[in-house]
């Protein structure tokens, strides 16, 4: 694995982590530079609409977005706990943490579990819910700002 980081074939995106006997620490995410390489490592170039996999080319392609929105990779986290809540990416900054969870088709603007923890737990002022259904809605929870965004509209909140 570290061989494809190095030729920039693989990006691996850390655990972000303040507790560690309730948080994942050493488990990182691996996503693909180029989605055609990872089409072709698991041996499927079928198209978009009706793949078992849509969901985590989305998050594959929202990562994308988010490393040329800023640049680098090395502020970017997931967040997982033992039990099992996650939050798909964290954008760390010096003075706030914006949670992204990426979620392919949703029918109304429901926080996801694992974002809801998040927000509980850490209290962010923003999060977003990237995806293709629905957009251009916001919610509040615990005092933090939802909005659900299509993934191209990221880099306004970066």
């Amino acid at each position: 694995m570290r061989t494809l980081a190095d030729t920039f074939v693989v990006d691996p995106v850390l655990p972000y982590f303040k507790n560690s006997r309730q948080e994942i620490i050493k488990q990182n995410k691996i996503y693909f530079l180029d989605t055609g390489l990872r089409n072709y490592s698991v041996e499927n170039f079928s198209s978009f609409a009706g793949r078992a996999d849509a969901g985590l080319l989305i998050e594959n392609a929202v990562f994308r977005e988010i490393l040329i929105s800023l640049g680098t990779f090395d502020r970017v986290r997931f967040w997982r706990t033992k039990p099992g809540a996650e939050v798909d990416f964290l954008i760390i900054s010096d003075k706030r943490i914006l949670p992204v969870e990426i979620k392919l088709d949703l029918k109304k603007p429901a926080i996801p579990s694992g974002l809801r923890s998040f927000i509980e737990k850490y209290k962010p002022e923003k999060a977003l819910v990237a995806g293709l259904g629905i957009f251009n809605q916001s919610v509040e929870v615990s005092g933090t700002k939802v909005y659900f965004i299509h993934p191209y509209e990221l880099s306004r909140f970066l």
